[in-house]
């Protein structure tokens, strides 16, 4: 959560990124102008909601390279199709709305930004990235975000589309490279089974997404007085009850409690002025919370294997041998296939 201005322990980038998030979730996206100038007495403020979403696999593609070149190219995918992710789901919500990762500085976003919107100028405060650079990977496939509750759905159907859009365009692309270009298969049409079936079993898609304080409850609170002791150790409860599960690290104990009044006391007297507790106190349980909630989704896996009729993979083991025939094919007849390559690219090289 933004980080106390007077005891800070983050920088102020964090701290604007952050407050910048938490004023897009609870103001919502769907403000008239005449809102934004003057927000309405009577106005709902929406309710933020932590949000994750992920891809998989990462370490089977990893794994199944076999030269130093196939594990850069892996990585480096991975790295572009979250990239652009982060890419289409930053112009409809913000870029602000990513607490992980960080857009600012990212090469391939500032590439894009120069690419798309050169109208805006960007140039004068952009500096166009190095090819070196947009070669490095450096994207990572968990995604972290803050949204209004209304529009977390949305929000990870659309980086969802977003992946098997791009990924779909990369395959088209390859198929054109090996076909145009290196002669690969030239019996096999693009909308074969085998080639489409790896294309659309290669990706499942996780997300979770939990409310940043109990719904129903303030977000912040300023009963401490002891006067006030049963309002506030309701709210207390509350918060405490909806991410903490070992009462032990409830928040507050008892002696903070007391420590929390006495700075409230001095305040007042000194300054005049009230302060409150808000439920950005729960945050680290927040954020374990949400990482809990994966961890629990993923492992409900909804993914599917390729079918295969015929020999599998001899690299993956998982799918079918891509071949231009029909569904069913021996493993002599994909022996052939592979000896028919061999002759027909050496009688090409030569």
């Amino acid at each position: 959560m933004p980080a106390e201005t007077r005891l800070p322990d983050s920088s102020i980038w964090s701290h604007a990124s952050i407050t910048a998030a938490l004023a897009g979730a609870l103001a919502g996206y769907d403000l008239t102008m005449a809102e934004i100038e003057h927000w309405p007495a009577n106005k709902t403020l929406s309710h933020p909601y932590l949000a994750s979403f992920t891809f998989t696999p990462v370490q089977e593609l990893i794994k199944a390279s076999r030269k130093m070149r196939d594990f850069w190219a892996g990585s480096w995918l991975l790295h572009y199709l979250s990239a652009k992710v982060c890419w289409e789901v930053s112009k409809k919500y913000g870029p602000d709305c990513f607490l992980y990762p960080s857009l600012y500085q990212q090469p391939l976003i500032d590439h894009w930004l120069l690419q798309e919107f050169s109208n805006f100028k960007f140039d004068q405060w952009i500096k166009k990235p190095h090819p070196n650079q947009l070669l490095t990977a450096g994207f990572p496939n968990v995604l972290v975000l803050v949204l209004p509750k209304d529009k977390v759905k949305a929000a990870m159907q659309m980086a969802k589309q977003t992946l098997l859009e791009e990924w779909a365009r990369i395959g088209h692309l390859v198929f054109e490279e090996l076909q145009m270009q290196r002669r690969w298969m030239p019996d096999l049409a693009e909308d074969s089974k085998t080639w489409q079936g790896w294309l659309e079993s290669q990706w499942q898609f996780y997300w979770t997404a939990l409310p940043i304080g109990k719904e129903g409850e303030n977000l912040k609170n300023a009963a401490i007085p002891k006067d006030r002791e049963t309002e506030f150790l309701e709210w207390l409860d509350a918060q405490n009850k909806t991410y903490i599960t070992n009462k032990k690290q409830n928040l507050f104990q008892d002696k903070e409690i007391d420590f929390l009044r006495e700075a409230y006391q001095q305040r007042l007297e000194r300054q005049n002025r009230k302060f409150s507790v808000n439920v950005g106190s729960w945050w680290a349980a927040i954020f374990d919370a949400n990482r809990y909630a994966l961890a629990a989704v993923k492992n409900a896996r909804n993914w599917e294997l390729p079918t295969a009729f015929g020999p599998r993979s001899t690299i993956s083991g998982i799918g079918p041998v891509v071949h231009p025939g029909d569904d069913w094919i021996t493993e002599r007849e994909t022996k052939n296939i592979g000896n028919i390559m061999q002759v027909y690219l050496m009688v090409e090289n030569n």
